[in-house]
């Protein structure tokens, strides 16, 4: 039985907008590679030049974080469902690595703009 794969928006245009897919593999780096035979071009925006899963992207398989168990070499059981997220937040100045992911400045996905937010020195309090 095949494992179920949650497409994040800004990804979908990859597979041809389906939310879920449908991927064979024992761990998430088998997943990951088959996710990449059938939609040629997913895994340069989960992964790294090096093969390793961006930092800012959170895989999630049954609902427990990859991070606290085995990485990419997590076991996938049958029938398994995989999430992958990104991980947004506001304030970044540096968005390239979310560029890398399709992501544009203004993302109409999430409704998140990565206009950069002014830093203003503190005022110190005065008593």
């Amino acid at each position: 039985m095949p494992a179920k794969v949650r497409i994040p928006a800004p990804l979908r245009k990859l597979t041809k907008e389906q939310p879920v897919v449908d991927v064979q593999g024992k761990t998430v780096d088998e997943v990951l590679a088959d996710l990449e035979k059938k939609y040629p071009g997913i895994k340069e925006r989960i992964c790294d030049e090096n093969g390793q899963i961006r930092r800012f992207i959170n895989v999630f398989v049954n609902g427990e974080d990859i991070r606290f168990k085995d990485g990419a070499k997590t076991a996938v059981a049958d029938g398994a469902e995989i999430s992958i997220i990104p991980a947004i937040a506001g304030g970044a100045t540096d968005v390239s690595e979310y560029r890398s992911m399709g992501v544009s400045e203004k993302c109409p996905d999430y409704s998140l703009d990565f206009t950069p937010i002014p830093r203003y020195p503190q005022t110190p309090i005065r008593s």
